[in-house]
């Protein structure tokens, strides 16, 4: 099974249980607003990072992730996923961060991607893998997009 599910999730900044560092409240994106905020701009970019393969872009062979396209993970694996996801994340940052060098004073940049987990087998599902990402602007707003799926993450 091949198939992905991807959700951009907005934090609220609202918390069940704020000292544990728990249960911060999301609330999905609005798929109806007109235009996407800079935020979920950003947080586009990084997915579309993450989901190509690396060497697959024609004009940069370094674009792309190793970890989550077409990769089947077994649970002995996962510190090898792991490592790889994080390496990933960082190049990812590192070149969306190197493409806005050129955009005007005052418009919201990436400050950092951050892997908040990496699940194995949810709900006892062998062959799904879900990611959860932080993305965070160099203004304070946060993004999290889950990567859900089985067979190819």
């Amino acid at each position: 099974n091949n198939n992905m599910d991807i959700r951009l999730y907005t934090l609220t900044g609202e918390w069940e249980n704020r000292e544990a560092g728990q249960g911060q409240h999301t609330t999905g994106a609005s798929l109806d607003a007109p235009v996407a905020s800079r935020l979920e701009t950003l947080a586009g970019k990084v997915v579309k990072y993450l989901c190509t393969g690396i060497g697959s872009d024609a004009f940069d062979s370094a674009y792309g992730s190793r970890a989550i396209p077409s990769r089947t993970v077994s649970k002995s694996g996962m510190a090898l996923y792991r490592s790889l996801l994080v390496d990933d994340i960082r190049r990812c940052a590192d070149y969306l961060r190197s493409n806005e060098e050129s955009l005007p004073t005052g418009v919201e940049r990436l400050e950092q991607v951050r892997l908040l987990d990496l699940k194995y087998a949810p709900g006892g599902d062998s062959t799904r893998v879900d990611i959860y990402l932080d993305i965070m602007s160099d203004q304070g707003r946060h993004a999290l997009v889950v990567f859900s799926g089985g067979g190819g993450v």
